[in-house]
């Protein structure tokens, strides 16, 4: 009965790890055939030969660590994940370039926030977090009277609320001055070409 139980907790141990020893094993392969892209890699170990690519570059970039896959997602400000974004679309490096840059471990966060802010802007980045508040079951039920010093709190965090929007819109003008002045320059020695 206690070898079962040991066994079921080393089984555990081992789906929490990510399997870091096979993981491991790829990533020493594909650096000692001196590639991160291999089309024999993958079929060795039945994986895509992106994953032997993002394998490497975690590696490279954060060592064992890298490997291991987290119980609990990290938390990421909104404006840090403008800034990331930002930098992403001024600089147009690959996912992997800008993951190494600022520390983030896999590049599929990174392309999730991008197209967030395509889609939503700034408001796309903030964190959603928890489960949204129910609806009151009890219709007769009174709500309960707010107190000055809540209503101060609730100004006060309007009041940072709407000084990040401003400081998102400050950087986004600038993004798109900076993009506006690389298209003229673009398009002058397009001229000087012809």
């Amino acid at each position: 009965m206690r070898s079962k139980i040991y066994i079921s907790m080393f089984s555990c141990f081992m789906l929490k790890l990510g399997n870091v020893g096979k993981k491991l094993k790829i990533v020493k392969e594909a650096k000692k055939l001196n590639i991160k892209k291999s089309t024999y890699l993958a079929n060795k170990y039945d994986i895509s030969v992106d994953t032997i690519e993002s394998l490497v570059n975690r590696f490279e970039a954060f060592g064992i660590e890298g490997l291991i896959n987290k119980e609990k997602k990290p938390y990421y400000s909104a404006k840090l994940k403008l800034k990331i974004v930002l930098y992403k679309l001024e600089t147009n490096h690959s996912y992997d370039e800008v993951t190494k840059k600022f520390n983030i471990i896999y590049s599929s966060t990174i392309a999730g926030w991008v197209k967030k802010y395509r889609e939503y802007g700034f408001l796309g980045l903030n964190n959603n977090i928890g489960r949204p508040k129910k609806i009151m079951k009890n219709p007769n039920k009174k709500p309960a009277k707010i107190k000055k010093s809540q209503v101060k709190i609730n100004n006060e965090q309007q009041i940072k609320e709407l000084k990040e929007q401003v400081e998102y819109y400050k950087l986004e003008a600038e993004f798109w001055k900076k993009f506006h002045t690389l298209l003229t320059k673009e398009k002058s020695t397009r001229k000087k070409q012809k």
